[in-house]
């Protein structure tokens, strides 16, 4: 509904589809708690709100790719491309190849 808000069962869900991604070893963030709420949230009916903590190494996610990337903003993305690969994805950056960035 675009409002922002978490309910309870897709929350239980994001949670176990997280644990079983790291089950099978498929690298993604890891849902660390499900917090339930008193506060209603519309939906089809009214559900239980929720709050999915989730961790990871780092705060960084496609969408801000994918914002940069349709904003035309090339010397930025490039910027964060850079960055990424430095700081997240280093064998990358040892194993020596050459990237060619375009938009």
């Amino acid at each position: 509904m675009g409002d922002g808000r978490a309910v309870l069962r897709s929350s239980i869900r994001e949670f176990l589809a997280s644990e079983a991604m790291h089950a099978l070893g498929i690298p993604s963030t890891r849902a660390l708690a499900v917090i339930g709420s008193d506060a209603p949230v519309l939906r089809e009916t009214v559900e239980t709100a929720a709050v999915v903590t989730r961790i990871a190494p780092s705060f960084l996610r496609l969408r801000v790719f994918r914002i940069l990337f349709l904003a035309a903003t090339s010397p930025e993305l490039r910027q964060l491309a850079d960055y990424a690969i430095a700081n997240l994805l280093p064998a990358v950056q040892r194993s020596g190849r050459s990237h060619t960035w375009s938009c």
